[in-house]
């Protein structure tokens, strides 16, 4: 037998921080072929379409619960199917506005600077049979990106990862910083987070995002990521939202290079130690922005004279990118990961690339965040 479906139509809203996020749409007509008709809302970005077995929810977007029905002995089985619709209409004011949102006041490692847009030659790596190759990228920045000013430090991601939102998220705890072996006397709360992986980067940002009142970015199907360890492949991103991201390999070299052309370093070409935390310096992770004359651009470059300072784009520790190659993902070579690690200059140039597995996490490995309005 055929049970008929239902329909619920409603008015609600999300506000935060004074602003609508949503608001929930007038359903004119659900009939017996399925159709589902609804009235538009002015300043509409997108609609979502949730369904439920009751009125009183809970929603959901999702439809795995069906996908593998395991039979329990040979008794009937029981199912709560969709009964019950609602749609909701995030608001274009919403996604689009341009304004860098400081959720967490008196942590440093949350500030995002407004990169100046221009073009410069960056480079982006792939796997070929296994093997990195590394090709020239001619990037124009044409949209609006803030990246952020430091690396993520643990005092930061502690603060993201103890907080209460409105998913449950699961992510590795992190650790303060890196040292080899692990020394907690050399490491403190403003050092980048490390121990992290790919997979805690992305449900940062989403966690991140929702504390801060934007759009998540990552999704897993049609729900935000926020647990698990699945195929790289299968996380994608909602390209509409405002929410915070990992920068792409290009975005990060242009920032890394600081308007500065064909240079090795963020700074220039010039090699030399009290510029960056690397070869060994003091053995272990430093503070996040602990070496100021290695500002992306170099000290009196345009960047700088535009106030636009961004820390440790060489040095201190490797960080998780977005991309994806094959069956790896990239992070940024561009430092000598935490001084003691890698001793080679080639690290700290701002073309390298290294690719590893999704879950790999090491004491020298963490990550910053971006946002975008294109």
């Amino acid at each position: 037998m055929m049970a008929m479906g239902a329909v619920f139509a409603f008015l609600f809203g999300v506000v935060i921080n004074g602003e609508a996020q949503e608001v929930g749409v007038h359903i004119k007509e659900y009939g017996n072929s399925g159709k589902l008709s609804f009235a538009p809302v002015t300043n509409a970005a997108y609609y979502r379409v949730e369904w439920s077995s009751s009125a009183q929810g809970p929603w959901s977007g999702s439809w795995e619960a069906f996908h593998c029905i395991v039979p329990t002995n040979n008794a009937d089985v029981v199912l709560h199917v969709p009964h019950f619709y609602r749609v909701t209409a995030v608001l274009k004011g919403y996604l689009d506005r341009p304004q860098v949102i400081d959720p967490v006041p008196n942590v440093d490692a949350d500030k995002l600077q407004l990169v100046p847009r221009g073009s410069n030659t960056c480079h982006a790596m792939t796997q070929v049979n296994l093997e990195p190759i590394i090709s020239d990228v001619p990037f124009t920045l044409d949209y609006d990106l803030w990246m952020g000013q430091y690396e993520v430090t643990y005092a930061f991601y502690s603060y993201v990862y103890t907080s209460q939102t409105s998913r449950a998220y699961s992510m590795n705890p992190g650790y303060r910083g890196g040292a080899y072996p692990l020394n907690p006397s050399v490491t403190a709360d403003d050092h980048p987070v490390t121990c992290v992986n790919w997979y805690d980067a992305l449900k940062f940002c989403n966690k991140l995002s929702e504390l801060a009142g934007l759009a998540p970015v990552y999704y897993c199907g049609t729900e935000v990521f926020t647990s698990g360890e699945p195929k790289a492949d299968s996380i994608v991103t909602f390209d509409l939202a405002d929410g915070f991201r990992l920068p792409t390999q290009v975005e990060w070299e242009y920032c890394a290079r600081g308007g500065l052309q064909g240079k090795l370093y963020p700074w220039g070409d010039a090699l030399d130690r009290t510029y960056a935390n690397c070869f060994y310096n003091v053995g272990h992770t430093t503070p996040a922005g602990a070496y100021p004359k290695g500002i992306a651009g170099g000290i009196g470059g345009l960047w700088d004279l535009a106030d636009v300072e961004l820390y440790d784009m060489g040095g201190n520790v490797y960080e998780h990118l977005w991309d994806r190659t094959g069956d790896a993902v990239v992070y940024r070579c561009g430092l000598s990961a935490s001084c003691h690690f890698n001793t080679s200059s080639y690290a700290l140039k701002c073309s390298e690339r290294m690719f590893t597995g999704e879950t790999y996490k090491e004491v020298y490995v963490g990550f910053r965040v971006c946002r975008s309005s294109r």
